[in-house]
C-alpha cells in the first residue's frame, strides 16, 4: 500500500526521520513495522545520489520513502520523485501560492511543470508505465507542505484547498521559533501556543479532508505522546530522528555505567562529559 493510499484512507501512521543516512536504519524501520521514513536533505550532508540508495532500501523492506527537499524548487522535487520517492516534504510553505508551486512540480503540463522522462526508477524505466503514471501523478505520490511558521498557520485553510495537497506536516520546533523560542526558549507559554496551532491545523484538516502529520515537540514516552497527538487530531506521527534516539540510548547507557562503577571511579575519556 503506497503512502498516498494510506493518506486517503486516513490510516494512522508512524514514521521516523532519517538523519544518519544509514540504509541499515532504513531497513530496520521497515522490518520493525514502521509505515514511512523521512529522508532528510534540508539539515543533512547526503545528496540526491545517496537518497536513491536509501529509497531502494525502504522499498525492499516495505517502508514508504518520503524525502524532505532542501527548499521549494521544481528541479529538486522532480529529481526526488523520479528516483521513486512516494512523498516529498517541502519546507517553509507559508502561502497557497507556494503550495500550488509545490504541487505543480509533481504534475506534468498542462497541470504542472514537471519535465517528462520515462527512463526513471519511479516508472520502472518503461514508457508504458510512465503513460499511466503521468495521467494523474497524485495517485502515486504525495506533496506534503511543511507547516512551520505562524504565517502558514494563519493561511492553513487556503493552503489545504490547493489541488494536489492531500496532506500537510506540522513542525512544532520551527513554529515555536517563529513565535519567539529562539530568544525566550520553549517556555510553557510558547509550548501552549504551539499546541494550539497544531490543533488549529488539525481542525482545518478535518474540515477540508486533509491528512495531518506532525512531529512531537518532546520525545517523551511514545505511547503517551502519540495518545496526546491523536487526541489533538493528528493522523501520522513522525517520532523524531534516528540520531536523536541513538543519543537517548547512548545517554542511558552512559548513565548506567556511572551508577555501576560509582561516582568516584575514573571514567574512560570517551565517556567523560
Amino acid at each position: 500500500m503506497k503512502l498516498i493510499d494510506k493518506i486517503r484512507a486516513k490510516k494512522r501512521m508512524i514514521g521516523l526521520e532519517l538523519y544518519s543516512g544509514s540504509p541499515h536504519n532504513v531497513e530496520i524501520l521497515g522490518e520493525t513495522g514502521f509505515d514511512f521514513t523521512m529522508l532528510d536533505t534540508e539539515h543533512t550532508e547526503y545528496d540526491t545520489g545517496h537518497i536513491a540508495h536509501l529509497i531502494r532500501a525502504a522499498d525492499s523492506f516495505g517502508l514508504s520513502p518520503v524525502v524532505r527537499v532542501e527548499r521549494l524548487n521544481e528541479v529538486l522535487i522532480m529529481k526526488t520523485l523520479d528516483r521513486g520517492a512516494q512523498g516529498v516534504i517541502v519546507p517553509r510553505i507559508n502561502t497557497p501560492e507556494q503550495a500550488r508551486r509545490a504541487a505543480a512540480s509533481a504534475a506534468f503540463p498542462p497541470m504542472g511543470v514537471r519535465g517528462m522522462c520515462p527512463d526513471v526508477r519511479a516508472t520502472r524505466y518503461r514508457n508504458e508505465v510512465w503513460e499511466d503514471y503521468a495521467k494523474n501523478p497524485f495517485n502515486h505520490v504525495a506533496i506534503i507542505p511543511l507547516i512551520e511558521d505562524i504565517v502558514a498557520v494563519e493561511n492553513i485553510d487556503a493552503i489545504m484547498k490547493v489541488e494536489g495537497i492531500d496532506s500537510v506536516l506540522f513542525g512544532p520546533g520551527d513554529f515555536g521559533v517563529s513565535i519567539g523560542a529562539a530568544q525566550e526558549g520553549f517556555t510553557d507559554a510558547i509550548v501552549g501556543k504551539t499546541r494550539d496551532a497544531l490543533r488549529r491545523v488539525c481542525d482545518a484538516g478535518a474540515k477540508h479532508g486533509v491528512y495531518v502529520f506532525a512531529i512531537p515537540l518532546e520525545l517523551r514516552d511514545p505511547s503517551t505522546v502519540m495518545a496526546e497527538m491523536f487526541k489533538d487530531g493528528v493522523s501520522g506521527v513522525l517520532f523524531g530522528t534516528d540520531t536523536m534516539h541513538f543519543q537517548i540510548a547512548a545517554d542511558r547507557i552512559r548513565h548506567a555505567f556511572g551508577s555501576v562503577v560509582g561516582a568516584g571511579a575514573k571514567r574512560p575519556a570517551a565517556l567523560a562529559l
